[in-house]
């Protein structure tokens, strides 16, 4: 579980910036930056939610379905033509084509995880990922 929150002597500004806190104790809690402003922030929290269960389908690829990475990795890029980028936020990475949305996340040096997701507000959508070998959640 993780808390949110702004400065309060910030309030006022248009864009305070935002923190983060896995654990609040009635006597100190370390607060981290998020380094992203309130409105940055609750678009990458908005496209997240999506993602993780905000649209119907959910389905991901694995990278042990592949002979090697680098097919693994062909395949994310054949995937992402013509898709926009919308959140590239501590190692979260989501893209964006209608109702579609392809994400994963990145390790520590840069490098994508084992597993892409996909989800979609559609049946249709999720048939198009399934094409690109997308097994259902």
């Amino acid at each position: 579980v993780c808390y949110w929150g702004i400065k309060v002597k910030y309030i006022e500004n248009d864009d305070p910036d935002v923190y983060m806190c896995t654990d609040i104790e009635k006597d100190h809690t370390d607060w981290y930056s998020e380094d992203v402003g309130l409105a940055d922030f609750l678009k990458i929290i908005m496209y997240y939610q999506v993602a993780e269960g905000g649209y119907e389908y959910g389905s991901a690829i694995y990278q042990r379905q592949f002979p090697n990475r680098e097919a693994y990795l062909q395949l994310l890029d054949q995937i992402l033509l013509g898709w926009k980028k919308v959140v590239e936020h501590h190692g979260t990475v989501i893209y964006q084509q209608e109702s579609k949305l392809v994400w994963y996340f990145k390790d520590r040096k840069g490098h994508i995880e084992d597993i892409i997701y996909s989800s979609t507000l559609t049946e249709t959508g999720m048939k198009e990922m399934e094409a690109y070998g997308f097994q259902e959640l």
